[in-house]
């Protein structure tokens, strides 16, 4: 998946649901009487689920990479069953962990992407089978993406997807939260008394994109590879969790990845856009189980489908006879495991771009992957997937093609329920690159652009994108207009790149030209639309804007976005009324969503509302403490009241955060005269000039300081 949050943007910018297979007859009399169900306690192991999100199987020690630094995981492997050849369902998080917690693919669970539905109640989970077992179900997920409004949470007693401890400086937007307070929060949990086994499910997305080289732990050592500093700190996590667990007798541990990670391999960066083994080729480690064979290591394929099943064997609970899932608990007694075939599926290039989705079948030998372009690669002798061998080798091509459309024939085809995404949801969704687009991917892919032909486009996009980073205008300006040359229209990143660029060296004309071609393939996109109402704002063509808010408005009606930008426009053209209800509006659907609350701030002044004024703010820096905008517009409003003392403590903060922002040191200074420091203020006038010579009334503030000395 490309990674859109670096994209150039304009400045406008309960769970019971029916009787689950295993619960036996006086537990169903129970339910019916209206007694509290007893439940059937089954002498099953506690159970720990750990979940590392965006995880390569090989940049793991254990998994042969020399580079590795994962000795926790190295250690259970060791003292465990590796699974060697272990695929996840879909290269998407929401997918995938769906495919892992009810045994079923995307196709039949119907969750096919992020943030586009939930998963329906009548679906059956683990969580809820194994507390109708008797178990204490908890889970702590560390993204957004997992958010309990997507269904996952069913079953669980306990489902703390609670952020609050995501950077506040993101303005909401990177919405997960560091996998050391996942831990903490597992281990407050596990300390409680109880009286029955538990399922504790802990979700690690450290490794997600943009990737951290943990300096503070590691030093330079992963400077130069972040990635796989992701993977040693998120190891040091495993470590933490395995030493919980070692505080419980007879737990069973099992680490499972939940998609890869392109990393240039296939021209995909990250993920979501190919199914080739970068992304879908995952660790799956099981530790702990009575009677398992230390050390083992299978080598016949799996998929993540099969963790449920095998979960539930392990607990003693009888899996529904309507899953797809197997149970791999024989093979890690050390028994033969008989070879199926693995299915893997995206939607998300039709679904983001109109580009063909793509369906993947691996076998011990061979992956074929159904596309506009089909493939097929001899995974023995081209482990890399390096030579397509499509059309030298039609026949197994076909054959292949038979036993992945045989296996979609047996799906039982399901479809997500609607889910109202809050605000939270949105904004942090399309920061991590999803919510591209809605509807299903045709079966017929004839026509369609072809992934492997757009993602080496992306490769020259992120090169663009850096040069803009380092200022490097003309080169970044010159290799954009050879992309998009080159690119079918549908390579929409590049010509939104190409539209910022012209949009920030002063050519409102070219950029509204490529923001409309673009809305003249897709209609729905809102990368497109929200620049487009920018630029029409920035050029006073206020009705053009409106109409486009608007558009947006209604093509994302959960969304505070568009809310925000309606704000943003009714208080430049002095309705403040509908600038208050708009952003109201947008709160509404986002409590933080801090650029909204200074907006409303900044309304309710306008208004000569001050103590809403000053509350407007104060919420705004209770959820993002370093905003130099928050602290500056309080202390002016807290001035105003004669609260100096308050007034300059905020003041003091934001050019502590900022040293030579213009407005916080000519503010400071204002204040320090006021209290009598005129010394203090001249300094801080002075220091302003020096970084910004022309600003008047900074000058002239000093000229009047000068004359009236003593």
């Amino acid at each position: 998946m490309f990674d859109c949050r670096r994209l150039p943007r304009a400045s406008h910018s309960a769970t019971g649901r029916g009787v689950p297979v295993g619960i036996g007859i006086l537990a169903l009399l129970a339910g019916l009487s209206g007694c509290p169900q007893a439940p059937a306690i089954h002498p099953g192991p506690n159970i720990l689920l750990i979940t590392l999100d965006t995880t390569r199987a090989d940049r793991i020690g254990a998994y042969g990479y020399a580079s590795g630094r994962t000795p926790a995981l190295d250690r259970l492997a060791g003292e465990g069953v590796l699974f060697e050849h272990a695929y996840a369902p879909a290269p998407l998080t929401l997918p995938s962990h769906t495919s892992m917690l009810t045994g079923l693919y995307p196709p039949e669970h119907g969750l096919r992407t992020n943030g586009a539905g939930t998963l329906p109640d009548e679906q059956t989970t683990l969580a809820e089978l194994l507390s109708a077992a008797g178990y204490d179900a908890g889970a702590f997920v560390a993204s957004y993406v997992l958010d309990h409004l997507f269904g996952l949470k069913q079953g669980f007693a306990v489902y703390d997807d609670d952020l609050k401890g995501s950077d506040p400086t993101q303005d909401s937007i990177h919405r997960y939260r560091d996998g050391k307070l996942v831990v903490d929060a597992v281990e407050s949990w596990l300390a409680a008394p109880r009286t029955k086994p538990f399922f504790c499910w802990a979700h690690l997305y450290d490794p997600h994109a943009p990737y951290d080289a943990h300096a503070a732990d590691f030093g330079e050592d992963f400077a130069q590879s972040p990635y796989d500093g992701e993977i040693a700190y998120t190891d040091r996590l495993v470590g933490r969790l395995t030493a919980l667990a070692a505080r419980h007798p007879q737990t069973v541990i099992v680490v499972a990845g939940d998609h890869g990670e392109g990393l240039g391999d296939h021209s995909e960066l990250q993920h979501g856009y190919t199914v080739y083994h970068s992304t879908l080729h995952v660790p799956l480690i099981v530790y702990g189980v009575a009677g398992a064979a230390k050390g083992r290591r299978v080598a016949e394929p799996v998929s993540l489908v099969d963790l449920f099943a095998t979960i539930l064997e392990t607990a003693k609970v009888p899996a529904p006879e309507t899953t797809n899932s197997r149970s791999l608990l024989d093979a890690v007694r050390g028994e033969p495991l008989e070879t199926r075939g693995s299915f893997a599926m995206t939607d998300d290039p039709f679904l983001q771009n109109g580009w063909s989705p793509l369906r993947g079948w691996t076998t011990e030998k061979w992956q074929y992957i159904r596309t506009a372009k089909p493939e097929l690669y001899d995974l023995a002798a081209d482990p890399g997937q390096l030579t397509n061998l499509a059309e030298a080798q039609p026949e197994q091509v076909r054959q292949l093609e038979n036993e992945l459309a045989d296996f979609e024939a047996g799906l039982t085809i399901g479809e997500a329920a609607a889910v109202q995404l809050s605000a939270a949801e949105q904004r942090a969704l399309a920061s991590l690159g999803y919510l591209g687009g809605a509807g299903q991917a045709p079966a017929d892919v004839t026509g369609l652009a072809d992934v492997k032909d757009m993602l080496p486009f992306n490769v020259r996009t992120e090169t663009a994108m850096n040069l803009m980073e380092q200022g490097r205008m003309d080169e970044a300006e010159t290799l954009l207009d050879e992309i998009v040359a080159a690119s079918p229209p549908q390579h929409y990143v590049s010509r939104l790149c190409l539209g910022s660029m012209h949009e920030h060296r002063g050519r409102p004309e070219q950029a509204e030209a490529i923001y409309l071609a673009i809305l003249k393939e897709r209609p729905d996109n809102t990368s497109a639309l929200y620049p487009l109402g920018g630029l029409y704002a920035e050029q006073e063509k206020f009705e053009d804007a409106h109409r486009i808010y608007e558009q947006c408005r209604l093509l994302q009606p959960d969304s505070a976005q568009p809310y925000y930008n309606l704000g943003l426009l009714f208080g430049r053209i002095g309705d403040l009324a509908s600038a208050q209800q708009s952003l109201e509006a947008a709160l509404q659907r986002d409590a933080a969503y801090v650029g909204a609350w200074v907006a409303l701030g900044n309304v309710y002044a306008r208004q000569g509302r001050v103590s809403s004024a000053i509350d407007a703010y104060e919420t705004e820096l209770s959820f993002n403490p370093v905003s130099v905008e928050g602290h500056v517009n309080l202390a002016v409003q807290l001035a105003g009241l004669n609260r100096l003392a308050e007034s300059r403590t905020h003041l003091e903060e934001a050019a502590r955060l900022a040293p030579d922002h213009p407005e916080a040191l000519l503010n400071l200074a204002i204040c320090c005269n006021l209290q009598g420091e005129r010394e203090q203020a001249v300094q801080h006038l002075q220091r302003l000039l020096e970084k910004h010579p022309d600003h008047a009334r900074a000058a002239a503030k000093l000229r009047q300081l000068e004359s009236s000395a003593p």
